[in-house]
């Protein structure tokens, strides 16, 4: 590939520096652009450029390797399938098994089980690997169930959305009194963790983050590393609550508005740590409809709204779906739009005045874990 692309190719492992790591940021990023350090075309990496960079210039992935667990084929994706990408699609290649190797180990069939897995649960309806990608609710528990030796007999993500799927449907009574417990809620369980910490759910209209404290760090981490602090069974004791909780819980807080302050109104882009799934997919795709010439004044103005209203947690799931659902097999832009404002209620294409942008929404605490390094 040198003979093709000279030094417009880069490769990057664990062992580069971080001026190389820089150099690329400044190639990927859009964020940087302003540098004037665009050095490469191609970026050939490890995962270890799975998390925290962004690389949103391209709009091409090529997954080489197929990895067991499907979570890190979605930070990869998530790199480049980013809100602020100026492309109107992504396009993702992947590398499978042969079929002789695919029929003794059944890897592709897995994989696209377990993302279905995060489609159906939790509304993230990308499309990773293939068309096929439409597991059903038997063939999920039949994996769950069969003892094959795979690499992968313990799948925490997996499991942990089995489970909410379980509860869903077999323990109404459990659900509702989830779905009853006040906002702020907050409870003590212990922990591995080197020091006691808070872990905190915030949200701020459709924006939504878990943070975690210990009063000296705090940081942001990713959903499935919070579902396993948070995880506990039903003999879990419940302790006490430690006397450094709220200056804890303060920091999150303070952490998550510095967040949305520097990073979401500052640029006006939303990351893909806090819209998630349908609301993020029919953001981006209102977002690239600005971009065309087409439409009059009037028209620019109603998608802006639908846009604000998505950020500020308006409209619902239910509506959300038809949205995006309308999108499809569209003809053009204009096409695109008509189909979409005859699935939205007049009500979503007015903001209300008292609440105008996401600036006059106040963060609010859903729930709270004082977490003990007790772990015996």
């Amino acid at each position: 590939m040198k003979e093709i692309y000279k030094d417009r190719i880069i490769e990057f492992s664990s062992n580069k520096s971080n001026s190389v790591r820089a150099d690329i940021e400044d190639s990927f990023n859009p964020k940087n652009v302003n540098k004037n350090n665009n050095k490469f075309d191609v970026l050939i990496t490890t995962d270890v450029l799975a998390e925290g960079i962004n690389l949103h210039r391209s709009n091409v992935i090529i997954n080489y390797d197929l990895p067991w667990n499907p979570t890190r084929i979605m930070q990869r994706v998530g790199r480049i399938n980013r809100v602020g990408t100026k492309f109107d699609k992504i396009y993702v290649y992947n590398f499978f098994p042969t079929a002789q190797s695919n029929k003794q180990m059944k890897m592709e069939d897995r994989i696209i089980e377990k993302l279905q897995a995060f489609h159906e649960t939790l509304g993230e309806d990308i499309k990773y690997l293939s068309e096929d990608e439409n597991a059903t609710p038997k063939g999920l528990f039949k994996h769950l169930t069969e003892n094959e030796n795979d690499n992968d007999n313990s799948n925490p993500e997996l499991e942990y959305l089995q489970l909410i799927r379980d509860i869903r449907d077999n323990n109404t009574d459990l659900f509702e009194k989830i779905k009853r417990l006040p906002k702020k809620a907050k409870s003590s369980k212990s922990s591995n963790v080197k020091s006691n910490c808070t872990l905190t759910f915030i949200q701020k209209g459709s924006l939504q983050a878990f943070y975690i404290s210990n009063g000296k760090e705090t940081i942001n981490v990713p959903f499935i590393k919070a579902v396993e602090l948070l995880k506990c069974t039903k003999l879990e004791k419940r302790l006490m609550i430690g006397k450094d909780y709220y200056n804890q819980l303060n920091e999150n807080v303070k952490s998550f508005n510095e967040f949305l302050r520097k990073d979401y109104i500052a640029s006006s882009q939303t990351e893909d740590i806090l819209l998630r799934g349908n609301q993020k997919k029919i953001h981006v795709y209102l977002k690239a409809l600005l971009s065309s010439n087409k439409f009059t004044d009037t028209e620019e103005k109603q998608i802006n709204t639908l846009i604000q209203q998505i950020e500020l947690g308006a409209i619902p799931p239910k509506t959300i779906k038809n949205m995006l659902a309308s999108t499809e097999k569209v003809e053009n832009e204009i096409d695109a739009y008509n189909k979409i404002l005859r699935v939205v209620p007049k009500t979503y294409l007015q903001i209300n005045n008292k609440i105008s942008k996401l600036e006059d929404i106040n963060a609010k605490v859903i729930l709270s874990s004082y977490l003990r390094n007790e772990v015996k």
